[in-house]
């Protein structure tokens, strides 16, 4: 399975999709702030990086900017997780390069399909014939 970068600064939701993941054969980390998100992004190469948008100091939009500049981290998939449902955020997320962007609350299984085709479409990408 995959190993999977979640920056959320609630703890509690954090635990909870950590624990949820993991079960599903994941391994997880965990950042709570926009400035250990990028460190742990770059430390950690996670295949998949899960993002709230509104996180303390740096929000998830700078963050994504910074992870999709930045040539060791521009190539991680990452999916938008927020309370933001507006169209505006939507657009301005999916602008900005998210790979996926999914409102809270959401299903798990629609997580979990969400985090598959992500990885897919890296795997597709990073192939010979792809990419």
């Amino acid at each position: 399975m995959a190993h999977i970068l979640i920056v959320e600064d609630d703890a509690y939701i954090a635990k909870l999709l950590g624990v949820r993941l993991e079960h599903s054969g994941h391994s997880i980390i965990w950042a709570s702030d926009g400035n250990q998100a990028i460190a742990r992004a770059r430390t950690h190469a996670p295949d998949l990086i899960l993002l709230d948008v509104t996180l303390p100091g740096m929000d998830g939009l700078t963050v994504l900017k910074h992870l999709k500049q930045n040539q060791a981290t521009h190539h991680i998939p990452v999916m938008m997780l927020t309370a933001q449902t507006d169209g505006i955020s939507v657009l301005t997320g999916m602008d900005s390069g998210a790979d996926a962007y999914l409102t809270k609350p959401f299903d798990f299984a629609d997580l979990l399909r969400r985090i598959e085709a992500c990885l897919t479409r890296r795997a597709a990408l990073q192939s010979p014939q792809g990419g």
